[in-house]
């Protein structure tokens, strides 16, 4: 029975994708059939080219972002870490003034066992791309092109290309920390091992909001980790085509915003690999895990209330920067809400991840013993 749907869900996707190929041949879908045209043009490396036409397919927007930005993004090298230092993973993060909460990111990952890092900074103004330059344990770049997430995608290929293939990274925004239980004590390269001794090289790691119990925005003291330390432990997740759907968590219950929460943030990144927000090419990456890590999202800090409003102006975000205009008109009527609530969970060590509904508890109870 098991191989049954295992089949036919093979079967359907494969249809699904051998239709949306001839309608696009016929033109039906004419701007899907125009990205193929494009794709082809380019001057691409050819194992981009068949994970960007599933890109296509999928019909995520901003392929002639991704295109422009990594063939002609002017991404320019600043100044390089020592290579002596060789380790994995390699963490890559495209930034724009976010230093707070990128102290914040470098010290969690340090002492989880990162020694490498690499930054994009996106014209900050507010002395992040100084306190980069003077960390020894970053390569950064600079790029002055406007931010959307496609041609942030395009940066995050370019650097990696440069960096190598082959190896294991954690891609990032600047206000996740990737975690696991029992981070405390076991090493991200000892996580790593494990996944490499069950032969998996791409997790599914779900963005759980954290949350203080003060109103949105407001925190009492300058401790971020220690004061935003709680969360919901209630997600939905299921499958969808070719990804997993995970919703839920503190936006669900006060915006009703289903928001796509699944990444794919630590992974082994091949030649023919691409790395979208939400999303892995070759799609058949996408659900090789149940949630096996998690991102520590801290997105709703006192500082951010002034970038999203900027965010909302530009509307350079995904749909228009829509989510950000929600949350500002929401904030604005309701200044006083709180994502606190009586189901709000404590996060005293990183075993209290294991409280979340969609862990993967059969892959954690064997990592823990194994480690």
């Amino acid at each position: 029975m098991a191989m049954f749907k295992i089949f036919k869900q093979l079967f359907s996707l494969r249809l699904r994708g051998l239709i949306k190929f001839y309608l696009a041949r016929l033109g039906v879908f004419s701007h899907i059939n125009s990205y193929l045209v494009l794709i082809e043009k380019t001057n691409l490396p050819k194992y981009l080219k068949g994970s960007l036409k599933q890109m296509a397919f999928s019909d995520l927007p901003g392929i002639e972002d991704f295109i422009k930005s990594y063939l002609f993004g002017d991404v320019q090298l600043v100044n390089k870490q020592d290579q002596a230092e060789v380790s994995e993973p390699v963490l890559v993060c495209a930034v724009k003034n976010d230093l707070d909460k990128i102290k914040i990111q470098m010290e969690h990952h340090r002492k989880i066992g990162v020694k490498r890092f690499i930054y994009i900074d996106n014209i900050s103004t507010d002395g992040t791309l100084e306190w980069l330059k003077e960390q020894k344990d970053v390569t950064l770049y600079k790029v002055e092109a406007q931010y959307n997430s496609a041609t942030r995608m395009g940066w995050w290929q370019y650097v990696i290309k440069q960096e190598g293939f082959g190896k294991w990274y954690l891609i990032l925004d600047s206000d996740e920390l990737f975690a696991y239980p029992n981070m405390e004590n076991i090493s991200i390269q000892r996580y790593i091992a494990f996944l490499e001794m069950k032969k998996i090289t791409t997790t599914t790691t779900p963005m759980i909001d954290m949350y203080s119990q003060n109103e949105i925005f407001e925190a009492s003291s300058d401790d971020i980790r220690t004061e935003f330390c709680f969360f919901d432990t209630f997600y939905h997740k299921e499958h969808q085509y070719v990804n997993w759907l995970i919703f839920g968590g503190p936006r669900y219950r006060l915006f009703s915003m289903d928001n796509q929460l699944a990444k794919h943030s630590l992974l082994k990144i091949k030649k023919n690999m691409l790395v979208d927000s939400h999303e892995v090419f070759p799609i058949c990456k996408n659900t090789e895990t149940g949630v096996i890590a998690f991102l520590l999202h801290y997105k709703f800090l006192p500082k951010d209330v002034c970038k999203y409003r900027e965010i909302v102006e530009t509307g350079n975000f995904f749909n228009g920067s829509e989510q950000y205009r929600i949350y500002m008109e929401f904030h604005k009527k309701n200044p006083d809400i709180s994502f606190f609530y009586s189901g709000s969970q404590k996060l005293n060590s990183s075993m209290d991840l294991l409280r979340i509904n969609i862990a993967d508890r059969k892959f954690f109870k064997e990592y823990l013993n194994w480690a």
